[in-house]
């Protein structure tokens, strides 16, 4: 008869951390766990069990997915306001998403259905701009309204699809610094620069860097910010996405200790004091799970 081995140090210490496990939360399920609230004060994008792009209506948490649909985790997000004045989801004139070009490009509005349906976006996005050069430059710029209002770190950020030729997203207006991220051909996906403006009336360009650029461009968004927020939908004027804003509600009491998973980070809290309705500071992002602990045991 085969013999059966094991640590009893080790199995004792499993032992001891279930014993001081006082509740866990997780949010790869889709739903809400029981003693968890949310609240949200606008509608808010995310990706879909299917990973399709969506809108979730007021109230309603995101569990944001991959494109291929593998659940991420409960979408946290401070508030976050897209300064462009532009209609960016369905625009029906150049103009709801251009305010001026340089000479050498062709804009245009077009459905590029098959290709939105392709990059699951045809949920929200309906149209889109075409920006083909004419072969005269091999560079000419394309403003977008709305201005940054401040100097502080600003984030531009749109779905690109380039066909030919190479586009670039860049900071613009006396004085910003200059960073450009620049897109290849390739599907549509969304692409971010991040600039310091130097001044309030900065603003945002979209540039061809070749005289042979075709490509499409989605769902552009300006925010203050040092990180891009997810997608806000603009219909023609500067738009706020409001704060997810969760709390645990049935914890006693307490001092605990916690330890946070969002986005494939792990963090640790010692000794965090809890009296009434809490969401911890460092579940922000995409949040896995939240595990608390009797004050001690993870120290």
């Amino acid at each position: 008869m085969p013999s059966l081995s094991f640590s009893i140090p080790a199995v004792a210490q499993r032992a001891a951390g279930r014993s001081q496990l006082r509740a866990r939360y997780s949010f790869t399920t889709g739903v809400l766990p029981a003693g968890v609230t949310f609240a949200r004060a606008t509608t808010g994008s995310y990706r879909d069990s299917s990973g399709a792009l969506q809108l979730a209506p007021v109230d309603v948490p995101r569990f944001d997915h991959t494109t291929t649909g593998a659940i991420r985790g409960l979408l946290i997000e401070a508030a976050a306001t897209s300064k462009l004045t532009v209609r960016n989801a369905n625009p029906t004139v150049v103009s709801d998403l251009v305010s001026s070009a340089w000479a050498g490009v062709n804009l245009s509005i077009v459905t590029d259905a098959a290709e939105l349906a392709a990059a699951k976006l045809s949920g929200v996005v309906g149209t889109v701009l075409k920006i083909e050069a004419d072969g005269s430059s091999a560079l000419a710029a394309i403003s977008l309204p709305g201005v940054t209002g401040s100097t502080n770190p600003h984030v531009f950020s749109a779905y690109a699809r380039v066909v030919s030729g190479q586009i670039s997203l860049r900071g613009a207006g006396t004085g910003t610094t200059y960073v450009r991220t620049d897109v290849t051909a390739g599907g549509y996906a969304r692409h971010e620069v991040q600039f310091l403006p130097g001044s309030t009336s900065a603003f945002c360009r979209i540039y061809t860097e070749t005289a042979t650029t075709l490509a499409y461009v989605a769902l552009p968004n300006m925010t203050e910010a040092t990180l891009r927020s997810s997608v806000i939908v603009q219909n023609g004027a500067a738009t706020t996405r409001a704060a997810d804003i969760a709390r645990i509600t049935n914890l006693p009491a307490g001092s605990y200790d916690l330890r946070v998973v969002a986005d494939g980070v792990s963090t640790i809290l010692p000794g965090v004091a809890i009296a009434g309705p809490y969401w911890p500071a460092a579940a922000t992002g995409r949040v896995e799970k939240i595990e608390v602990y009797r004050e001690g045991a993870l120290q």
